[in-house]
């Protein structure tokens, strides 16, 4: 049984001795530290298996690689900014980069980062207990049943108890999971210390790299744009917001700029569900507000639905823009909405993330207010004309403001407020938190967003809204 695994069963028996006992687990870790040691020669024999499976290893290296370098990264970014968007300080966050290799090398790089190489040991036994318990299990319902897929996927991601539990499953997923463990030691080792510290020493984590960070990791891990955004999308889905669905989808788009912007899917409990945010609204939005003049590409871990190939068919980079999906052949947003509809059918020429600025004015000077205004005078609404921004103060004195981005479809516009709230959510804000609001829109136009806005606010909990019309 799975849940009899060796480690489970000695932690059942240690820890309540501990307690009992009063021995500090400082005391208890420097007297077994010569059993740490002896993990170093018990990681090197299974090694063994390794050589009998060379001829296999030989054919399929590349892959082997590319899987490891993957996966690797994957888990350092995902585990590391993670932590960071929590609220950990970059002492914690460098002890949990390494999460996924062997105890020596874990706790090894997290003192060569400034971590606590404690916590580390505790993060990698924590993580290696998932891998063993439900690693196969989540095999069997993802139909899952290559030998060498399994021990890849278990050695990059649980270490040597991952790799032991393949073992003892089948030979040949115990020597991949083997091999994996000893290349992702590897990379973990090489790239940890150079690659990551200036994101973990950053006081807040943005959700986005800037151009120069993104080579930066790509020139120190090999990689090419599509596949450091497939690494990237775990982290943006950890952004998402769903506590309807509870699935979560992350995106990532690519500026002409080179920069990364994250994007994730949020739903709102109380709130109808046209309210919602797709995640490429999110990662498109969160571009357009960064200042992001037009896109590459999107990167998403799911097929985009019809909503969302309308909504990016406003933008300026149209039918050309690139959609990037794991295990697809790359393709244009054309190829996912042939024979679309777009502004052109409506003869306007402005589209999503041109620069504009309508000019509107408030006799007012209050800074939220002001900031509603700027946003309004940036959106896009090039077919009601009804130009609208909102802006969100939270407990802690931060403001967010969102632009209503209009769409030649209609339904798929995405409201001023909603990009707001995706401004505040990925910037590490509490969407719980919301102070005080302002909306502002014409005074007399064809639409407005005051009772959306309202309604959609209410469930969050923020009764204090106004409305500045122009």
């Amino acid at each position: 049984m799975p849940l009899l695994n060796p480690l489970l069963v000695s932690m059942a028996v240690i820890i309540p001795l501990l307690l009992l006992s009063g021995i500090s687990y400082e005391r208890y870790f420097q007297g077994s530290r010569i059993l740490n040691d002896l993990l170093q020669p018990a990681v090197v024999a299974l090694a063994f298996p390794l050589y009998e499976q060379l001829h296999q290893i030989r054919a399929r290296w590349k892959s082997i690689i590319t899987v490891c370098f993957i996966g690797s990264l994957s888990a350092m970014i995902s585990g590391g900014a993670i932590a960071l968007w929590l609220g950990a300080t970059p002492e914690i966050a460098a002890s949990i980069l390494p999460k996924s290799v062997t105890t020596p090398i874990a706790m090894a790089v997290a003192d060569s980062l400034g971590g606590i190489p404690a916590i580390s040991a505790v993060c990698v036994i924590f993580v290696g207990i998932l891998g063993a318990v439900f690693g196969h299990t989540l095999f069997n319902l993802l139909k899952i049943t290559t030998p060498s897929a399994r021990g890849l996927a278990m050695g990059t991601a649980s270490h040597a108890l991952g790799t032991a539990r393949c073992a003892e499953m089948d030979y040949q997923e115990g020597a991949f999971g083997s091999l994996a463990l000893v290349i992702c030691g590897i990379i973990t080792s090489l790239l940890a210390p150079f690659v990551f510290p200036p994101y973990l020493d950053a006081p807040d984590f943005p959700a986005m790299f800037t151009a120069e960070q993104a080579a930066a990791i790509r020139s120190g891990c090999g990689l090419d744009d599509d596949a450091l955004a497939f690494a990237l999308l775990p982290l943006a889905a950890a952004c998402s917001l769903t506590p309807i669905s509870h699935f979560h989808v992350g995106a990532i788009a690519r500026g002409q700029s080179g920069n990364l912007y994250f994007g994730a899917n949020m739903e709102f409990s109380g709130a109808p569900l046209q309210q919602s945010v797709h995640a490429e609204q999110s990662a498109v939005t969160h571009a357009w507000l960064r200042g992001e003049k037009a896109l590459a590409s999107i990167t998403v871990n799911y097929t985009p639905c019809g909503h969302c190939r309308q909504f990016m068919n406003e933008l300026n980079s149209g039918g050309a823009l690139q959609i990037r999906l794991p295990g697809r052949a790359p393709a244009t947003l054309a190829d996912y909405l042939p024979d679309a509809f777009g502004p052109k059918d409506l003869d306007v020429a402005s589209l999503l993330m041109d620069e504009v600025n309508h000019g509107h004015q408030l006799p007012l000077n209050d800074a939220l207010t002001l900031a509603a205004l700027a946003a309004a005078n940036r959106s896009h609404a090039p077919y009601s004309n009804a130009h609208s921004g909102v802006a969100l103060e939270t407990a802690d004195g931060s403001l967010y403001a969102g632009r209503y981005a209009e769409n030649a479809a209609f339904n798929p516009s995405l409201p001023p407020l909603q990009a707001a709230l995706i401004l505040l959510n990925l910037s590490g804000g509490d969407c719980r938190a919301i102070r005080r609001a302002v909306l502002a829109e014409p005074q007399d136009a064809s639409i407005s967003q005051w009772d959306a806005t309202r309604v959609t606010l209410a469930a969050l909990g923020c009764q204090n809204v106004s409305r500045a019309a122009f």
